[in-house]
C-alpha cells in the first residue's frame, strides 16, 4: 500500500509538473498575446492619428479647391468681360470711323455753303454798293 501511495505520490508529482510546464506555457502565451494586442493597439492609435492627420489634410484641400474654384470662375467672368469690351471697342471704332467719315462729308457740304454764301454775300454787298 505504501508502495502504490508512493507511485500516486508519484503520479502526482508528475502531473503537476506537467501542469506547471502548462500553466508556464499558458503565461508565455498569454504575455505574448498581451505584448501583440500592446503592439496592434499602439498600431491603431497611430492609424488613428494618421487618419486625423489625412482628414484636416483633405478638408484643407477641399478649403484650397474652393478658393481655386472661385478664382478660375472669376478670372473666367473677366476674361469674358474683357472680350465683351474688346468687341464693343470694336465696334466703337468702326461707329466712331463713321462718324468722322461722315462729319467730314458735312463740314465739306458746309464748307461749300459758306463759301456760296460768301459768294452771295459779296454780290450783294456789290449790288448794295452800286445801288447806294
Amino acid at each position: 500500500m505504501l508502495e502504490e501511495a508512493h507511485v500516486k505520490v508519484d503520479t502526482l508529482q508528475d502531473q503537476v509538473k506537467k501542469a506547471l510546464r502548462e500553466t508556464e506555457r499558458a503565461k508565455n502565451e498569454v504575455e505574448i498575446t498581451f505584448e501583440e494586442l500592446a503592439s496592434v493597439t499602439q498600431q491603431a492609435t497611430d492609424a488613428e492619428e494618421r487618419v486625423s492627420k489625412l482628414e484636416e489634410e483633405i478638408k484643407l484641400n477641399r478649403g484650397r479647391v474652393q478658393e481655386l474654384s472661385k478664382e478660375r470662375d472669376d478670372l473666367f467672368e473677366y476674361i469674358a468681360q474683357v472680350e465683351e469690351d474688346l468687341h464693343n471697342e470694336g465696334i466703337n471704332k468702326v461707329e466712331l470711323e463713321k462718324q468722322v467719315a461722315e462729319s467730314k462729308a458735312r463740314a465739306g457740304e458746309l464748307e461749300k455753303e459758306l463759301s456760296d454764301e460768301r459768294a452771295r454775300r459779296a454780290d450783294l454787298n456789290a449790288r448794295y454798293e452800286r445801288l447806294s
